[in-house]
């Protein structure tokens, strides 16, 4: 009626089974957060998961202020980003 393909069966039970594997397996932060709780304890988990979530903050805030854009587009602002410290 609208002009809308429907996904077959089979890519329908593909699209679920990999949005299945994005749901279980765990992001980098968390991933980070749990290895920094298991070698160094409680406090440092807790120091790390408000790391990430300020950091997390800062991003938001700076897309809303169009300045992830900015960055992206600006040759300064890419190559200080790959420069940092590892």
């Amino acid at each position: 009626m609208y002009g809308a393909p429907v996904p077959t069966p089979t890519t329908f039970a593909l699209f679920c089974l990999a949005a299945l594997a994005l749901i279980v397996v765990p992001g980098p932060a968390v991933t980070y957060v749990v290895t920094q709780s298991v070698d160094k304890g409680r406090a440092a988990g807790l120091l790390s998961a408000a790391g990430v979530a300020c950091g997390g903050l800062v991003h938001v805030v700076a897309a809303a202020a169009g300045l992830s854009a900015l960055i992206a587009s600006s040759t300064l602002g890419v190559s200080a980003a790959a420069a940092r410290p590892s």
